[in-house]
């Protein structure tokens, strides 16, 4: 007896024969990531299965649960919007990162413009007078008469 049928990943195209969904003893029939059309058969033992067993054909539909996928045409083009696909949350976050990476950017190019602008830290002591050395204490020269 038939318990586990496992077709997933082998580019099987059509639809679903209804006499799989009609063996008795069929526990799980996996034939997700495949390229098949139509509607799952609407027996007792494809009623009690998750539709994961199912997922990844593009052309198939569940009416049970109304979750159905359109069939992807050849002359669909090949440059899907990514507006059109994905969900809102993906989108919300691509753009968030996105802002928030330009800002950064943005943010660092300045911080490297201010630190070139500015005028150096440290000042030339070349033309200045040197301190003179008494005792081990230094005076400059300049101030005292």
């Amino acid at each position: 007896m038939l318990e586990s049928l496992y077709l997933n990943d082998n580019q099987l195209i059509g639809e679903i024969p209804e006499s799989i969904g009609s063996l008795p003893s069929l526990i799980v029939c996996n034939v997700s990531n495949n390229k098949l059309v139509g509607t799952v058969p609407d027996t007792p033992v494809f009623r009690k299965m998750d539709f994961s067993n199912f997922a990844g054909n593009n052309g198939l539909c569940r009416l049970r649960t109304y979750h159905c996928h359109p069939p992807v045409s050849s002359t669909h083009s090949a440059k899907a919007s990514w507006i059109r696909d994905g969900s809102t949350r993906e989108k919300i976050v691509s753009i968030v990162y996105g802002v928030v990476g330009f800002v950064s950017l943005i943010f660092i190019v300045g911080i490297c413009y201010a630190m070139r602008r500015r005028s150096p830290a440290f000042v030339s002591l070349e033309g200045q007078t040197r301190p003179h050395v008494t005792d081990n204490y230094y005076f400059s020269k300049e101030g005292f008469t």
